[in-house]
């Protein structure tokens, strides 16, 4: 569910495309009455007039325009690396990340795809399905392998990242390597949604609870 600058709702289905909610109207937005790339939607997101539609065969970029929406379509032969969008995130630059089954690409500010994959390439990160990306109150990211990669946090400004990964019989480390979401609470915790429980991670001292 992603809500816009104008309080409209905008929820993803699994097969029949959007539902957007305005107040008591709804209305639908799919393959048949619009551009939309495909009907099952796995995340949304936006930033300003831009609703970011991720599906199973690619990412649908929505663009309002008054009553009417202009759509674009980005695949694997515009570059992405896999047409199975699995998460979406807006940075505080404005930047789309895009993750997918099989690696993570940014979409700048011109509408341009950069392929950052080779980050995890360069940290020996085998597990590419992405299942989460967040950026924290500090300006650091955090990515979450779904698979069984962990979450991996990188600061941008001094390009140190740390890749946490559960122990087996240590209570601090993460309970499980396949991450599902990520946030922050209101003291910088970042919690960490994964396929065995919740997790909160104390950045200070990089432990779990």
């Amino acid at each position: 569910i992603h809500k816009d600058d104008d309080n409209l709702l905008w929820m993803g289905t699994s097969e029949q495309g959007v539902n957007i909610m305005d107040g008591q109207e709804i209305k639908y937005l799919n393959t048949e009455n619009s551009n939309l790339i495909s009907n099952k939607i796995h995340d949304i997101t936006g930033y300003k007039d831009k609703v970011f539609i991720g599906t199973n065969n690619g990412l649908s970029i929505l663009v309002k325009n008054g009553e009417n929406y202009n759509i674009t379509n980005y695949t694997t032969k515009e570059g992405l690396p896999s047409n199975l969008i699995t998460c979406l995130f807006v940075d505080s630059k404005g930047c789309l990340f895009i993750g997918t089954n099989n690696g993570l690409v940014v979409l700048d500010s011109n509408n341009k795809l950069i392929d950052i994959t080779y980050i995890l390439d360069d940290m020996e990160v085998t597990d590419k399905f992405i299942g989460s990306i967040y950026e924290d109150s500090k300006g650091n990211y955090y990515i979450g392998c779904f698979l069984d990669g962990g979450l991996i946090k990188i600061n941008p400004k001094t390009k140190k990242y740390t890749i946490y990964k559960n122990k087996e019989d240590d209570y601090s480390s993460i309970s499980n390597n396949s991450i599902r979401y990520i946030t922050e609470d209101s003291k910088g915790n970042i919690l960490v949604g994964t396929s065995h429980g919740i997790n909160i991670l104390d950045p200070k001292t990089d432990k779990s609870t």
